[in-house]
């Protein structure tokens, strides 16, 4: 007889594969649309790419399952583009109700084992207090900035073309994030120059 968890399990990886389907605002270097899943896959590669070379003490474990779970709220709440939240604080805080309705869901639909571990990392990617939830937001940014970079300026909205000059506040004193940081301002003051989009007009 199979156990009620199982089945609960079952419902949820169900429910996650929104994630294959749901869009972000970035494409691929095919010129297809990239999915949620997809961004959380190359941000988990690069993750233990990283790790080995950071010098600050850190729970890799944990630091693997923030990352995992920190977009799974988009399965009920969807993706907003930061190019939206940015310019409405309306849309910023109906994003934050949206997502906190979202992990609260989660969290029922789950076993306690299983919800409550996801809820406990959620938050804890949202408040990014730990050294663990500051590099999982380091990452989020500099693979969603090699994703744009790698797709083309032409795949770009004007919002965009400053954000790679951001990476610096995210990289928390690692040399390893902030050379990876530096070289994608690099391919980014690049591309802005292509299409005579120069830097200090920023």
């Amino acid at each position: 007889m199979k156990t009620n968890i199982a089945f609960l399990l079952r419902d949820f990886l169900a429910d996650s594969e929104k994630l294959k389907v749901e869009l972000r605002h970035s494409y691929l270097s095919d010129g297809r649309t990239e999915s949620v899943a997809e961004h959380v896959w190359r941000m988990s590669l690069l993750a233990l790419m990283v790790e080995p070379y950071l010098k600050q003490k850190i729970n890799v474990e944990r630091f693997l399952k923030i990352i995992i779970v920190h977009d799974l709220v988009e399965i009920y709440a969807g993706d907003i583009p930061i190019t939206e939240s940015v310019k409405s604080d309306q849309i910023k805080k109906l994003k934050e109700i949206n997502e906190i309705k979202a992990i609260e869901k989660i969290k029922a639909k789950l076993p306690s084992l299983v919800g409550e571990s996801f809820y406990d990392l959620w938050w804890e990617y949202e408040k990014n207090e730990t050294i663990e939830s500051r590099v999982a937001h380091a990452l989020d940014k500099i693979e969603a900035q090699a994703q744009h970079n790698e797709a083309g300026i032409d795949t770009w909205v004007e919002e965009e073309y400053h954000f790679a000059y951001k990476l610096p506040n995210y990289t928390t004193n690692e040399e390893i994030l902030e050379e990876l940081s530096d070289i994608l301002i690099a391919e980014t003051d690049e591309l802005l120059n292509s299409i005579g989009y120069h830097k200090k007009t920023i």
